[in-house]
């Protein structure tokens, strides 16, 4: 997803599926359940941000250049009158020329770089409303104030992606929406260029988040949704869950725990439709180190585990409430 006055980001997909878990309970068998359902470490919405050269910028040098010479009035490029197409009427994508300004005053400036500028002028700045458009096919309409983007405005990347909100010296800052080819929505608060606040993304497959940004990531208290009713509600860090968190899939199973980097680390507990919990200790999703699992029928194992199955001693309890210790075994 570019960033609207010259920054990038493009969101990541993840799998919100839940596989089913064992039925049957024999010793050293496997319980690993969790791999799936955890979406293989990293959610949905990592993003990656890179800082590119921004467009309002680049001719700032050859007007100040127009206002050194002592031009009157607008830059004397050309000075015919030309339309303004009427903008941000509801927030609409579609900018058209569905109308017009007034001609008085809206003046066009064709840059050495091709770039051309028409509308409102104070001295050689451009200030008021305005449209410009770059030889790539990048292209704002909105509000300026002394050569620079400022207020409301749209800006129409060379790539087709488009935001429409508000500026500050030439970047998003305030409020705004962000779309990506259609594949990914962005609306909620900006800063400096940057994702910074409360907002939610919307991808084109269903899935959803709702939460904080800080910096242009995902960071602080956040929920997602996918299109199979699966949806995690924690704390995120640098777009990676991080801290508590719960993890909820489509066919009932809830996991209650910490994370890091995305991964299930430390206590938590996964409970199943069926009646079957586990509570203990993770590592990098897998259940290791000291844990309890019980079944719906009154069995219950405690005792120690390994990249997700029985390892070392342990005791199985049945239901009228005899225990055997189980020999230590290594899977």
């Amino acid at each position: 997803m570019s960033g609207a006055g010259g920054a990038s980001a493009s969101g990541a997909s993840g799998s919100g599926s839940a596989n089913g878990g064992p039925g049957g309970r024999p010793a050293g068998e496997s319980l690993s359940v969790e791999e799936d359902f955890i979406l293989g470490g990293e959610l949905r919405g990592s993003s990656r941000r890179g800082r590119a050269p921004n467009y309002f910028f680049r001719d700032l040098e050859e007007l100040s250049r127009q206002g050194q010479l002592g031009a009157s009035g607008a830059p004397t490029s050309s000075r015919r009158p030309s339309p303004l197409p009427l903008i941000l009427s509801g927030g609409s994508r579609d900018l058209g020329s569905s109308g017009s300004i007034g001609a008085e005053g809206h003046q066009r400036f064709t840059f050495s770089s091709g770039a051309e500028y028409v509308g409102q002028w104070k001295g050689t700045l451009r200030h008021g409303l305005g449209l410009q458009t770059w030889p790539d096919g990048a292209a704002y309409v909105g509000e300026w104030r002394d050569s620079r983007a400022e207020g409301m405005g749209r800006f129409l990347h060379s790539d087709g992606d488009m935001y429409i909100g508000q500026w500050r010296n030439c970047v998003a800052h305030g409020m705004g929406i962000y779309y990506h080819k259609d594949l990914v929505t962005y609306e909620g608060q900006w800063c400096n260029d940057l994702l910074e606040g409360c907002g939610v993304e919307n991808w084109s497959d269903g899935s959803h988040y709702f939460g904080h940004f800080r910096n242009g990531q995902k960071e602080g208290h956040g929920s997602y949704l996918w299109p199979d009713d699966s949806r995690f509600v924690g704390y995120l860090d640098g777009s990676h869950t991080c801290g508590c968190g719960i993890l909820t899939g489509n066919d009932g199973r809830n996991f209650e725990g910490r994370w890091v980097n995305s991964l299930i680390q430390g206590a938590g507990k996964c409970s199943w439709e069926d009646g079957r919990k586990y509570s203990g200790q993770y590592v990098e999703d897998k259940r290791e180190g000291f844990g309890v699992f019980d079944w719906p029928d009154g069995q219950v194992y405690e005792g120690f585990w390994r990249a997700g199955n029985f390892y070392g001693h342990g005791v199985f309890s049945s239901i009228d409430g005899t225990s055997a210790k189980e020999p230590t075994f290594t899977m």
